[in-house]
């Protein structure tokens, strides 16, 4: 099955983000993410589950955690959590 994917402006909190998501006929997703500031690429896996991607990062921290992302679509917006040592508001801005 061929990939689609967007991309996208984010903030995460109050961090400012770029986010792009490819997907599937299979409602698997991949996507990867950078703070504009850092540009350094985290990659993440998800699915969609009860209208909600559930994405979780790829690459554990030092400690061997990996950080999840919860996202639910309204109006042209993903909006949702991102969950790890602290929570932060996520919030993508679809074109």
């Amino acid at each position: 099955m061929a990939g689609r994917g967007r991309s996208c402006t984010a903030s995460l909190g109050n961090n400012p983000i770029t986010m792009l998501i490819q997907y599937s006929d299979d409602k698997h997703y991949t996507a990867v993410y950078f703070y504009d500031k850092h540009r350094k690429a985290i990659p993440l896996s998800g699915d969609l589950k009860n209208n909600q991607l559930e994405f979780t990062e790829t690459n554990p921290d030092p400690e061997g955690k990996n950080y999840k992302m919860e996202l639910k679509l309204k109006d042209g917006v993903l909006s949702g959590v991102w969950i790890g040592k602290k929570n932060y508001p996520v919030q993508l801005q679809l074109p």
